[in-house]
């Protein structure tokens, strides 16, 4: 049974392993099948073989603390910033857009430049809340050149993604939300990331055909992104989810109970908070078992290495 340095095995049972897990950190119990180990891809990080080895970290901000945690409804926040001008900061701004909602230091959308994994050619925009990190993942990309195919932006995507993206030329072909803070206080629930506005914004911005790709090594919060999404009509599983061997199924305590009372006869909820768009059909929905992207963030690598589970997730935008 999978049980990774977060959680304590409770019980197992039956030839598929089934069990029980609860979580150290956030106390919830969730019903899980036992997950594959990572592959070889995942196993030794890719990022150095990209460039992005210690004497690039020691050129470019390395040494350097940054704050791992920022509020983003602060009031620096608040306020979308104007869009780029998109002819100044990406050489053909017609190409297809991938967004990363979270960027972080944005190894992720660096990678994706560096080898083209999302497939055809595409200019990469970040979200990141932290300014400091900000001007950190830019310079990487100016070391790696790839300055004029990526580009980072200091903004709370929850409020600013439309406003910031409406202007783009190009369409916008992919959306990721990966390992976003979980917020677990029920009072900061309003700082997640994925509220009703952010799923409109790229419902409205995304042709038919985009995608949307979901992860988080936190179930509930995993279960919560793809229940928010799956309440717009507008979105629906990518090809590959009705495979059975390219998913795994586990349900949170949370959405288990909501089963028990009848909320929903599959044990699937509209999320905690009670979407108003009603409750999609994802109880039978499972979790990817491999990145369809290709490129791995550095918490998936982190996450996996250590025998965690991720709760992965592919939207199309119908």
């Amino acid at each position: 049974m999978l049980a990774s340095a977060s959680t304590r095995v409770l019980s197992t049972s039956g030839p598929q392993r089934f069990g029980s897990i609860i979580s150290r950190r956030t106390g919830v119990m969730v019903c899980v099948a036992a997950q594959p180990s990572a592959p070889e891809a995942l196993e030794e990080s890719p990022f150095p073989r990209l460039g992005r080895n210690a004497a690039l970290y020691k050129e470019v901000g390395g040494g350097k603390k940054f704050r791992q945690h920022v509020n983003p409804l602060k009031k620096e926040l608040a306020t979308p910033p104007p869009p780029p001008d998109w002819a100044a900061v990406y050489a053909d701004p017609g190409l297809p857009l991938i967004v990363d909602v979270g960027a972080g230091y944005g190894r992720f959308l660096l990678g994706l430049a560096q080898t083209g994994a999302a497939g055809g050619l595409h200019n990469h925009l970040g979200f990141e809340i932290r300014g400091s990190v900000v001007d950190r993942a830019q310079d990487w990309a100016a070391a790696l050149g790839v300055a004029r195919s990526v580009h980072f932006v200091l903004a709370n995507a929850t409020l600013s993604l439309g406003p910031v993206l409406r202007s783009y030329p190009g369409r916008l072909d992919l959306v990721t939300i990966q390992f976003p803070d979980p917020q677990f206080k029920r009072r900061h629930r309003k700082r997640r990331i994925v509220q009703r506005g952010l799923v409109d914004s790229v419902a409205e911005l995304m042709p038919r055909g985009g995608r949307v790709f979901l992860q988080s090594d936190v179930l509930e919060v995993a279960e919560d992104m793809r229940d928010h999404f799956l309440a717009h009509p507008a979105f629906s599983p990518a090809p590959g989810h009705d495979a059975p061997d390219a998913v795994f199924h586990a349900r949170s305590r949370h959405q288990l109970d909501m089963g028990l009372k009848g909320n929903d006869k599959e044990g699937c909820s509209g999320g905690e908070e009670g979407l108003a768009l009603g409750e999609p059909p994802c109880a039978s929905l499972g979790w990817l078992r491999e990145n369809p992207l290709g490129m791995p963030t550095e918490r998936e690598v982190l996450t996996q290495r250590q025998g965690g589970a991720v709760y992965r997730v592919l939207l199309e935008r119908r």
